[in-house]
């Protein structure tokens, strides 16, 4: 038998152990703490990037509704011109396409959130009308007659109302 053996061990202490954290421990904080930061920040920052690409993507798809508006209205406006010019006789078929080819369009202005400038006897303003000439038997700064629809898209302005603005002044009591 060996007598280097050593009967009564120094006792472990294992609450010591536990409580005293060693340069690893402090370390892999350090580093859990510096990715749940960067974390953090890339979170921030996606959130941040998703918030400005919804914005940009409104912001093309309104110019592009605009754009495509500003080609189509006109031919809207043309056609409500020609139902004006023929509204009895020989030409009751050809006025009724003419009817229902309007009646189509409003849908798709509407559905696309397009509204009229309102104009004849409106006040005239320069924000959404433009005076194309004078009448001088209306009040001044009444609208008097359009010459061409003006339209609004989103509460925007695509293209003004050309329109006749009365030059006569009003009557006195």
């Amino acid at each position: 038998m060996d007598n280097t053996t050593n009967n009564n061990p120094e006792p472990i202490v294992v609450e010591d152990a536990l409580n005293t954290p060693s340069n690893d421990d402090v370390t892999l904080a350090s580093q859990a703490a510096e990715y749940l930061a960067g974390w953090q920040r890339a979170r921030a920052d996606y959130q941040n990037l998703k918030r400005l690409n919804d914005e940009r993507f409104l912001t093309v798809n309104r110019e592009v509704k605009r754009s495509l508006l500003r080609d189509a209205v006109p031919v809207f406006d043309v056609l409500g011109q020609a139902h004006k010019q023929f509204s009895s006789g020989d030409n009751s078929a050809w006025l009724e396409g003419v009817k229902q080819i309007l009646a189509s369009w409003g849908e798709v202005c509407k559905k696309w959130n397009v509204t009229v400038v309102p104009t004849i006897g409106t006040e005239f303003d320069p924000r959404i009308h433009e005076s194309v000439g004078a009448d001088p038997h209306t009040v001044s700064g009444r609208v008097a007659a359009e010459v061409q629809g003006g339209y609004l898209v989103d509460g925007e302005l695509i293209s003004p109302a050309k329109v006749i603005v009365g030059t006569a002044p009003p009557d006195s009591p």
